[in-house]
Formats: C-alpha cells, sequence, structure tokens
C-alpha cells in the first residue's frame, strides 16, 4: 500500500483512494498522515467523498478512486473546486 506523496503533481496530491486492506478498508489522502481505517467499505467510502468534497468545496478540484476488494478500479469521481463563499 502506497501513501500519496506530497510532493507529488497537483492532481495527484489531491486524489483520495478508497483501497482493500487485510480485514477492512483504507482511505488514503494526502491531508491525513496516515490512512483512515474501516471495517465496512461503505463507511471508508462515505468518509473518503466527504473529504474529497471539502476540499472541492475550499476552492480546489480532486479526484475520488474507489477499488472493490479484488482491488480493481470501480470508480472515479472528479469533484471540481467551488468558490467559497464571502464571510
Amino acid at each position: 500500500m502506497s501513501q500519496i506523496d506530497p510532493g507529488a503533481p497537483v492532481h495527484l496530491s489531491r486524489t483520495v483512494v478508497v483501497r482493500p486492506i487485510y480485514g477492512g478498508w483504507c482511505v488514503e489522502s494526502p491531508f491525513v498522515k496516515q490512512s483512515l481505517v474501516f471495517y465496512s467499505g461503505r463507511d471508508a467510502e462515505a468518509s473518503a467523498r466527504r473529504l474529497a468534497l471539502t476540499l472541492a468545496n475550499c476552492g480546489a478540484d480532486a479526484n475520488l478512486i474507489i477499488h472493490d476488494r479484488q482491488n480493481a478500479r470501480i470508480e472515479t469521481v472528479y469533484y471540481m473546486g467551488q468558490e467559497p463563499p464571502d464571510a
């Protein structure tokens, strides 16, 4: 399992990935130092979607990549960054 390199190109540094691990699922993201781990794939996917949506709501584009239990990519979602509302 590889962590996303913080020095990677911008399109990779804004990628959130859901992958299977032994006994559960992990969410990899450049926004947390360690992967988030879940027993449930549904919980991992929901957390990854919230993370990508939060990034988009802060104005940055984000990619979400979801893998199945065999580690095959089953979904890729692109979240377009939105201008943050004025305070």
